[in-house]
């Protein structure tokens, strides 16, 4: 017996009783909707947490290579204060030992990644 069989037959027993059984073919449509448009939420925050777990493995790359380029560019200042020193002792000007130029226009590169690796957020921190 159908769910409108059965409340049909529950209506025949009783008196003064009016019901609109397009209310009953509204639910289930309503019923299928909300179930479709609650799956696809469920699955719209899902497939962003995995999007997110997965950004924190380039995430931690990307703090390695922040890391990385904070020490060469130490390493970097050290050695041009060292040819500097070196350059005033025989006479000449830095700029004309071969690589110097580019060697302090690379700390200006270095400043620029870590300005713009600090402006990420840890993907885990929205977790």
């Amino acid at each position: 017996m159908t769910q409108k069989e059965k409340i049909l037959l529950q209506l025949s027993e009783k008196k003064n009783v009016n019901i609109e059984f397009a209310l009953i073919d509204d639910i289930a449509k309503m019923n299928n909707k909300s179930m479709a448009v609650l799956k696809n939420g469920d699955n719209a925050w899902k497939s962003y947490q995995d999007y997110l777990t997965k950004a924190d493995v380039p995430f931690k790359r990307m703090i390695n290579a922040y890391d990385s380029v904070t020490k060469v560019d130490s390493d970097s200042r050290a050695l041009a204060s060292k040819v500097e020193s070196m350059a005033k002792e025989i006479g000449v000007s830095p700029s004309s030992i071969k690589g110097y130029d580019a060697l302090n226009s690379n700390a200006n590169v270095a400043k620029e990644i870590w300005k713009t690796i600090a402006s990420f957020k840890d993907p885990s921190t929205f977790q």
